[in-house]
């Protein structure tokens, strides 16, 4: 019996008139299978009637422990082997395939390192041996942007993580720390939750203070040599990933008492947070979303300051494409849609200040994933 997320993949070879699709990204397979690949050898065949996954001998007994549903498992080499996924695929008498074509970006696997990606080469491979290559990159797209709640119940356990890393954290930063050494004290307690939550836990953080908290605003997300000075704005953003699912939250502490400038423009960004997250809701377009926030922060003449978008999808990648929270996106929110939200404002003297949550899009609402406290006036001493 098929998984409900391989009926949605079935549907859509239906749709397109495909005879199967083949998926190599780790992303992809994780949250069809609930098996996360190591190496990025590993494929997974979807055909009309059955499913297969293709996996390195080495990863075998991994792979068995933890794919969903019904199991039909071929080991391989640790090699890509196009060749024997044309032999599944000759089996299948698939000729018309679906593959991810068209990604801009591709999410960690457990090694982090490095990350194989289907090649022109393994396409041409298949073409030369008879089958028509189509691209199903949206269609797959589209299918991950909606959670079941087994997928939102894994997000949930890279926020749990988050925000312990957060608690256990927020009385360790003193004067004179350097932004590296706060970045490590809070890897370090992300990394020690391993085996608590799930079997592989790891966490890209970034801390920026002052000046540097000022570049966040734009992708130079640096934890520096920098040290930490009283008045400042710490901006800490935090992507944690537990088997295969992310979080990305950013909280923003001030050492020491905050000035008027930065109490007005964190309460700004706050209650540019709480303008969308009362909007939110099914039905709701990306870029209604966007201008519901913007219209606080630029009623307070700040919109300058504020450069990018207000919110990302997020689940087997921690950057998903849909949904796009911002100018011009037609995105259309749906029931079971999960998504950041994350005003921010930056300006030179001031620093940077950014509030990121997670949320769960529902018919008549939304449902805030991320709980670790946002107020000014519990984050400095």
């Amino acid at each position: 019996m098929h998984s409900q997320k391989v009926e949605r993949v079935i549907e859509v070879l239906e749709k397109r008139r495909l005879d199967a699709a083949v998926l190599r990204l780790p992303e992809n397979i994780v949250f069809l299978s609930g098996y996360w690949p190591f190496i990025g050898w590993s494929t997974m065949i979807i055909g009309r009637e059955r499913t297969i996954l293709l996996v390195p001998e080495s990863e075998a007994e991994y792979a068995r422990e933890e794919w969903r549903g019904e199991l039909d498992l071929i080991e391989i080499g640790d090699y890509e082997n196009a060749t024997k996924i044309s032999e599944v695929l000759k089996d299948m008498k698939a000729r018309n395939i679906g593959m991810e074509i068209n990604f801009n970006t591709v999410a960690s696997n457990p090694v982090r390192g490095e990350v194989h990606i289907p090649s022109e080469r393994f396409r041409k491979v298949l073409n030369n041996l008879g089958f028509r290559i189509n691209d199903i990159s949206d269609d797959i797209y589209k299918l991950r942007s909606i959670k079941e709640r087994e997928d939102v119940s894994k997000i949930e356990k890279a926020i749990k993580v988050t925000e312990r890393a957060l608690e256990n954290t927020v009385n360790e930063i003193r004067e004179g720390m350097r932004e590296c050494e706060l970045a490590a004290y809070l890897e370090s307690s992300i990394m020690k939750q391993t085996g608590e939550v799930g079997k592989i836990v790891f966490g890209n953080v970034f801390v920026m203070s002052g000046k540097n908290a000022v570049r966040a605003g734009a992708p130079f997300n640096v934890s520096s040599g920098k040290r930490i000075e009283r008045g400042e704005t710490i901006l800490m953003e935090l992507n944690v990933c537990v088997d295969g699912y992310w979080s990305d939250l950013t909280r923003t502490w001030v050492l020491g008492r905050p000035t008027s400038e930065q109490r007005e423009v964190y309460e700004t960004v706050y209650e540019a947070l709480m303008k969308a997250l009362e909007y939110i809701r099914e039905e709701k377009r990306g870029e209604d979303v966007w201008k519901v926030s913007w219209k606080v922060i630029d009623d307070r003449k700040l919109g300058d300051f504020s450069p990018h978008f207000l919110g990302h999808g997020i689940g087997t990648g921690f950057h998903e494409p849909i949904p796009m929270l911002m100018e011009g996106s037609n995105h259309v929110l749906k029931d079971g849609m999960t998504h950041t939200v994350e005003p921010g404002i930056y300006k030179y003297r001031m620093g940077g200040i950014r509030i990121e949550d997670i949320v769960l899009v529902e018919k008549r609402g939304c449902k805030l994933l991320s709980q670790y406290q946002r107020e000014l006036e519990a984050l400095y001493r």
